[in-house]
């Protein structure tokens, strides 16, 4: 996060160097969507001052052309990529079940997860009974028409497969995701990872497959791009299509969602974040329909809740209290006009989330003829709901009529 550092800058491949020059080194930000190589990396990975900007991303360079060390999306993508390929089955097997059992623990009863190429383990762990939590698994558009790719609709109430995700642009914070009217101070309006003929076959693609739709929109600009995509795919309501992050938006685009029955997937943990700088990056005209949950839920949208681990923690409880109170690194109340109501707040991580699950009649009340999908707490958050950021809230937390975790005192 450049944002906490003394200059407050990204740092370069000579930063980098002064910590490290003899071991290849990535250091990404928090959000995953821009890095930074040192010198020894650049050198292995063989990005010069020829090295060509990829569909998607950039390669940041200096007044000479050469790369100053930080890669943007679909270039950062290119790094990630060769280092994940390292891991082998067995390892991210294990790390898979270490981060279900840890989203366990925080309170979670179901997670959707977007795992590259990992439908194979998910069903290993099944298979072995060691399962904890539901999991609704969104592969990425790269992987429909792979041997190894699930279809849609594939699996049971505890694994499963609906829905593809597509990326259209980056990060607020790296100034990548892309916007209608450039970046405060620049001529910067991020980056669209797809040109719209792209997006629009990519869209069309894994819906005439059969999946649903789920985009990565952050920025004005994608947001509007996501929505023609789907238009141009004759994606409805019936469809439930989704937008995640749908941070910056306006008027037009709020109405829009609300007529093709778009549903939003917001994480409300950023805002303890991103106030420290959102309004370093856009403007207070740009901010009137940003973050503006209460607004989708007020306007008749569909709001679902979550984390986007590992760039938030996943704890819901962290994500209930930033939905009610709002407040920055200071406790400050930030945008308090679109503040949720308890009942809100937890509607989104429960109802909400059951129905961007496509799961409404199978999960998120405790009524009869739904999943026995539930957490026991310590204490009443209906009455404090301030106690949600403290120690020790959690008791039980059971899924599919199985206690799976108990905390003795």
């Amino acid at each position: 996060e450049q944002e906490t550092l003394s200059e407050q800058r990204y740092p370069t491949r000579y930063d980098v160097d002064q910590a490290e020059s003899e071991i290849p080194t990535l250091l990404c930000r928090a959000c995953g969507h821009i890095g930074v190589l040192n010198s020894k990396a650049l050198e292995v990975l063989k990005i010069t001052k020829d090295t060509p900007d990829p569909e998607g991303g950039k390669i940041d360079r200096d007044s000479t052309g050469f790369p100053t060390g930080i890669l943007r999306e679909k270039a950062l993508d290119s790094v990630t990529a060769k280092i994940q390929g390292d891991l082998t089955h067995a390892e991210r097997k294990e790390f898979i079940i270490s981060a279900l059992n840890i989203c366990m623990r925080n309170g979670l009863t179901a997670v959707q997860t977007n795992d590259s190429r990992a439908w194979k383990i998910y069903k290993e762990i099944q298979d072995e009974g060691i399962l904890p939590i539901r999991v609704f698994l969104t592969p990425y558009i790269e992987e429909v028409g792979l041997q190894e790719a699930p279809e849609p609709h594939q699996g049971n109430s505890m694994l499963s497969v609906h829905r593809i995700k597509i990326l259209s642009d980056g990060s607020l914070g790296a100034e990548t995701a892309a916007l209608r009217v450039p970046y405060k101070g620049t001529c910067n309006h991020g980056l669209m990872l797809y040109d719209q003929p792209t997006l629009n076959g990519l869209v069309k693609k894994a819906h005439s497959k059969g999946y649903r739709l789920e985009v990565h929109a952050i920025g004005d600009l994608a947001a509007q791009a996501v929505l023609d995509a789907f238009d141009a795919a004759g994606i409805t309501s019936v469809d439930r299509p989704i937008i995640t992050h749908c941070q910056i938006l306006g008027k037009d685009l709020l109405q829009r969602m609300v007529n093709i029955g778009a549903i939003a997937n917001v994480q409300p943990q950023f805002v303890t974040t991103d106030s420290r700088w959102a309004e370093k990056r856009i403007s207070q005209e740009q901010l009137q329909h940003s973050y503006a949950w209460k607004t989708m839920i007020n306007m008749g949208i569909k709001v679902a809740g979550g984390s986007d681990a590992p760039v938030e923690l996943p704890d819901p409880f962290a994500g209930l209290h930033a939905a009610i109170f709002r407040h920055d690194v200071d406790g400050k109340t930030w945008m308090p006009s679109e503040c949720l109501t308890v009942k809100e707040a937890i509607e989104i991580y429960t109802v909400g989330a059951a129905y961007a699950a496509g799961y409404e009649t199978k999960l998120g009340r405790l009524i009869p003829g739904q999943f026995a999908d539930f957490l026991v707490l310590k204490r009443d958050i209906l009455a404090s709901p301030e106690q949600l950021t403290e120690t020790g809230i959690l008791d039980q937390v059971w899924v599919n009529g199985v206690e799976r975790l108990s905390i003795t005192q």
